[in-house]
């Protein structure tokens, strides 16, 4: 292959090799079927974890700067502030799991639960026990 002879011609060559890219992306088989299936996937866990509501995580996260505030004297070390926002998000999201776990035989014949990824079946009731950490 001969070297472009100016800066529109390598200009031309890259975008070619682009368009080619794009379109093996764009058509594969992992693309065109196992990445919406994934997506598709990850949303229900979303809804599993109840992060499209987040009421229930400003609930508890509001205490828990107050006292790291207050801790800190006004000024929080940043990797506690993380590590303790990442705690409320993840024990909220466990809890509102393990409730959908529990509740799975009742919220199907509930108007109001009956469209959760559990009670729907968009999700086994093995899943939920993946996403709440262990128990001690």
């Amino acid at each position: 292959m001969p070297l472009p002879r100016s800066g529109d011609e390598l200009i031309q060559r890259i975008a070619e090799r682009w368009r080619w890219m794009a379109y093996r992306v764009r058509f594969h088989p992992w693309t065109t079927h196992e990445l919406p299936r994934i997506l598709g996937g990850l949303l229900d866990y979303a809804r599993l974890m109840r992060l499209d509501r987040p009421i229930g995580i400003w609930l508890l996260l509001w205490p828990t700067l107050w006292a790291l505030w207050i801790a800190g004297h006004g000024k929080p070390e940043a990797r506690i502030f993380i590590i303790f926002v990442a705690g409320t998000v993840l024990m909220r999201s466990a809890g509102c799991a393990i409730n959908d776990y529990a509740d799975r035989s009742f919220d199907p014949n509930v108007e109001r639960t009956k469209g959760r990824p559990l009670a729907a079946g968009r999700i086994s009731t093995l899943e939920p026990w993946c996403c709440s950490p262990p128990c001690p």
